[in-house]
């Protein structure tokens, strides 16, 4: 049980820090700081718009 509560506080960590790049990213609009949003888009635009042999 202890295992299980002590990966249960971690997991807390990762969508809290996504979430504050967002909001951070997003108000201060800076080119070489884009949001997790935007990256995703753009690494699913990259990834499936080429040839299957590149």
């Amino acid at each position: 049980m202890n295992g299980l509560l002590a990966r249960a506080r971690w997991y807390w960590l990762p969508p809290v820090t996504i979430c504050a790049w967002e909001i951070t990213a997003r108000r201060l609009q800076a080119v070489y700081f884009p949001p997790p949003s935007t990256v995703v888009a753009t690494m699913h635009g990259m990834w499936f718009s080429g040839p299957a042999g590149r």
